[in-house]
């Protein structure tokens, strides 16, 4: 169970990203028009260099600060670390037959779909 809810949070990631890069402008991370330089993907690229400017080059530390670049680095991170956890915290319910495993992976599948067009297309959009 704790497996599908990271499972769960990866998606609800999953959706943030594309929200943010194909419906910023609609969306709720839009709404409140807080430092756009770290939500909307149109500008907050650049926060990966030095001042701002891609003619100065990376940062230094970019290697280890990406996950904190912009909200859309941020959500990418946090959806590994979730699938990483929904991997390390799952145990098989079932006996492992292949019909088992198939069925387990159904229902992975079934969650992620709901609960990422649950978010991506009602709850991250603003209405």
């Amino acid at each position: 169970m704790i497996s599908l809810i990271f499972f769960c949070m990866a998606a609800i990631c999953s959706a943030s990203i594309d929200t943010l890069e194909f419906h910023f402008d609609k969306s709720v991370f839009n709404y409140y028009r807080c430092n756009l330089n770290w939500w909307n993907p149109t500008y907050s690229w650049y926060n990966k260099y030095k001042g701002r400017n891609p003619q100065k080059g990376l940062r230094k530390w970019l290697w280890f600060d990406v996950p904190c670049v912009d909200a859309w680095h941020t959500f990418k991170s946090l959806m590994i670390v979730f699938i990483c956890l929904s991997i390390a915290f799952f145990r098989m319910p079932v006996p492992e037959t292949w019909y088992n495993i198939m069925l387990i992976f159904v229902v992975f599948g079934v969650f992620w779909n709901l609960i990422f067009n649950l978010f991506y297309n009602k709850i991250l959009i603003k209405k």
